[in-house]
Formats: structure tokens, C-alpha cells, sequence
């Protein structure tokens, strides 16, 4: 089932985006919108938010960067396989290239735009997301993107149990991890989860809380997994991952000053979005 996830990559539905044949555009264009949406809003509108811009420009940033995801995707693709022609030897290689990057950097550049319009001071963003992923503006990317892996990773776990009707796994999950990092919520005992799922002991319940996070770190691998080139730098990207939230939590940010916590999980992170 995990390789399977990695077939069709995200790169190849960006290839299909920036494909000449009209109808296989536009198919690839809405799965990317249906992918990118949450994370692309997101930032717009804390990068409003952090440079006192109002709602409205989030929005509307945010419409535009959507229509423009075919013209991103022709570009990421033309210098994803420029990349690999060059040195396709090299240590990261194309496989180094993240989409996203190049859709961050389109939110930059209005973002730069409207500041610019505005009179006010432009801050420097690099190209890409190559960056230093200390400054400001760039952990915003970061930080979004996490945020939206992480929802997509749960959403697609809750999705499973229900449909394979394991109420118990994603019900003792909720109580004792997503409910208290999300909402604020006390843990709920063991004893009152083995009473509301009709367990045979508090053992069990430890026994499905393993199973539950292991579940949850399998889809956040395959959300993950679908955006990079090259599966074996999942690992690599949940580190990262862990490291933005953790950055971010320690700077915290003044328009978002709600820490973000942590709470780690076998090969993986439990970030709260």
C-alpha cells in the first residue's frame, strides 16, 4: 500500500498541469487546486496577517496564485528538467525541487507587489525556498505547508477508520492526542476509553493508541510522500517538518502567538497544526 502512494507523484501532476493538451491541464489543475488550497490560503493570510495587509488581499492572493497554478507548474517543470539534465548525479539533484517552493514564491511576489504599492519596506525573500529558513517570511511557508500536511494526514486517518469501521482506533487517538494538542482538551483516562469503546482492559486501549499512531504516521508519510520526487526523502521532509513547527513555536510570531506544540510519535511527529 506505501509504494503504491508513490506511483503517480506530485511532480507528474505538475507535468500533466503544464501540458499542452487543454483537457489534461485543466484535470491536473483542479487536483493541484484541490491539494494546494488549504496551504495556499493559509499563508496568504498570515503573511497579511504579519504584515497588517487586510483579509481581502488574503483572499484575493489567494484566487490568483489558484488560476495561475498551470503557469507555475510549466515553469517548476521546465527547471525541475533542466535540473536533471545538468547533473542528474547531483546530491539532491531534481529531486531536491518541491512545488511548493515555487507556488511560495509566487505568493512572495505579491505579497512584495502589494507592500511595494503600498509605500512600505519589501523583505527579502529568496527565490525557491532556498532560503534561510530563519527568516520570517520564509518560516511562513514552511509553517503553512506543515499546518496543511498535517490536516490532510488526519483527515485521511479519521477517513479510514470510519470507512473500516474502526471507531476505536481514531476515537482513542482523538481523546489522547489530536483533541488535547488541537483544542486544548484534557487527555481523556484510560479506563473511561475502555468503558466508551467496550475494551477489555486499559492494555488494549495502549495497544490501539500504538496502532493509532502508527496509522496516523503512515498517512502523514503518503501526504508527504505525494508532493516529493523521490520517496526516500520523507524521512528527511518530517524532520524538517518538526524543525519549522519547533522554530515557530520558539519565535512566535506576533500576529500568532499561540505556541505550537509538539508530541513525538514512532518515525514521525505529531505537530498541533
Amino acid at each position: 500500500m506505501d509504494g503504491e502512494c508513490f506511483q503517480p507523484t506530485r511532480w507528474s501532476l505538475v507535468q500533466q498541469a503544464a501540458d499542452d493538451d487543454d483537457e489534461i491541464s485543466l484535470r491536473a489543475w483542479r487536483e493541484l487546486c484541490r491539494l494546494y488550497r488549504p496551504a495556499i490560503e493559509a499563508m496568504a493570510h498570515r503573511l497579511a496577517r504579519r504584515y497588517r495587509l487586510d483579509a481581502s488581499w488574503a483572499d484575493d492572493a489567494g484566487q490568483e496564485i489558484l488560476l495561475k497554478l498551470p503557469r507555475i507548474a510549466r515553469g517548476a517543470h521546465a527547471k525541475r528538467v533542466q535540473a536533471s539534465e545538468q547533473d542528474s548525479e547531483r546530491p539532491g539533484g531534481a529531486d531536491g525541487f518541491r512545488f511548493r517552493a515555487y507556488v511560495a514564491t509566487t505568493i512572495h511576489n505579491a505579497l512584495k507587489d502589494a507592500l511595494r504599492a503600498r509605500g512600505r519596506q519589501v523583505p527579502l525573500v529568496a527565490e525557491h525556498g532556498g532560503g534561510d529558513p530563519d527568516d520570517p517570511v520564509e518560516l511562513v511557508e514552511h509553517v503553512a505547508w506543515a499546518r496543511c500536511a498535517i490536516r490532510q494526514a488526519l483527515d485521511a486517518m479519521k477517513g479510514e477508520c470510519e470507512r473500516t469501521g474502526r471507531a476505536d482506533i481514531w476515537g482513542i487517538f482523538a481523546a489522547r492526542i489530536v483533541d488535547p494538542i488541537l483544542n486544548g482538551r484534557p487527555q481523556v483516562p484510560y479506563d473511561e476509553l475502555v468503558a466508551a469503546h467496550g475494551l477489555a482492559s486499559t492494555i488494549r486501549a495502549h495497544s490501539l493508541l500504538q496502532t493509532a499512531k502508527r496509522t496516523y504516521v503512515r498517512h502523514l508519510k503518503e501526504t508527504i510522500g505525494m508532493t516529493l520526487s523521490d520517496p526516500r526523502t520523507i524521512d528527511d521532509e518530517i524532520r524538517d517538518l518538526a524543525a519549522t513547527l519547533a522554530s515557530s513555536s520558539a519565535r512566535s510570531a506576533p500576529a500568532d502567538r499561540r505556541p505550537i506544540e509538539t508530541t513525538t510519535v514512532p518515525d514521525g511527529v505529531m505537530p498541533c497544526p
